[in-house]
């Protein structure tokens, strides 16, 4: 009997380390996946780019102004601070009226004089505009960067064109609503259903979490019995 019952609760030893290593792996799993969602890195490409998720603002208004700004510039460009009057604001904060952030990938200096410059916006660099921006009507993302200043960028412009009363600009606003994320944009409406990819995180994690308490609590129950 004494050999049995320790035979036995070396099975059950063996059967908890196992299920704790199931579950730390599940687990490592889950925080590598939110990981990976957290701190990517994309270029100016759109491919499996969250294009809501990355935009810490929607908003669609006039703009009204620009100007070249102090900012070191890089690769030929000259940054720019351009200036919305904003009518819409689609995420972000309700009450703003106007909002002004820096491209620093459309206008190419030559150097040769202050005045002499082209856009090159769609070269590659992912900067936002082709011609000067005043009085465009824009629907665009915003992001900012470590020191709270908002910038521009291609992949997170969603129109430019005349106005609301453009037909584009409600086909760009039906396609910002068919983007993942929409849902969280209650001034679309209802939108899809939110990415499940986040929900998939969430599950592989309770199950670790799930696995990790079996553990514990056979880890338990034989220690009561010995």
């Amino acid at each position: 009997d004494r050999a049995r019952r320790r035979r036995s609760d070396a099975a059950k030893e063996e059967s908890m380390w196992r299920i704790t290593a199931v579950a730390g792996l599940v687990a490592v799993m889950g925080i590598a996946m939110l990981s990976m969602q957290t701190t990517s890195v994309h270029a100016c490409s759109g491919a499996g780019w969250d294009r809501i998720a990355a935009s810490e603002v929607i908003v669609a208004g006039q703009l009204t102004s620009w100007e070249i700004t102090s900012d070191e510039s890089a690769a030929g460009f000259q940054p720019i601070r351009v200036f919305m009057s904003v009518d819409r604001v689609y995420k972000g904060p309700p009450g703003l009226n106007e909002i002004s952030f820096v491209d620093a990938a459309s206008l190419n200096s030559t150097r040769q004089s202050e005045f002499d410059y082209t856009w090159s916006g769609s070269a590659g660099a992912c900067g936002a505009f082709n011609a000067a921006p005043t009085g465009i009507y824009a629907l665009m993302g915003l992001r900012s960067d470590e020191e709270g200043t908002y910038r521009s960028n291609s992949l997170l412009v969603f129109y430019y064109g005349q106005g609301p009363a453009d037909a584009e600009f409600q086909r760009a606003l039906d396609g910002l609503a068919s983007l993942p994320g929409a849902a969280s944009l209650p001034a679309l409406g209802s939108g899809p259903a939110p990415s499940t990819t986040h929900h998939l995180v969430a599950a592989v994690v309770a199950l670790g979490a799930a696995l990790l308490a079996a553990s514990f609590a056979i880890r338990f129950s034989t220690g009561r019995k010995t």
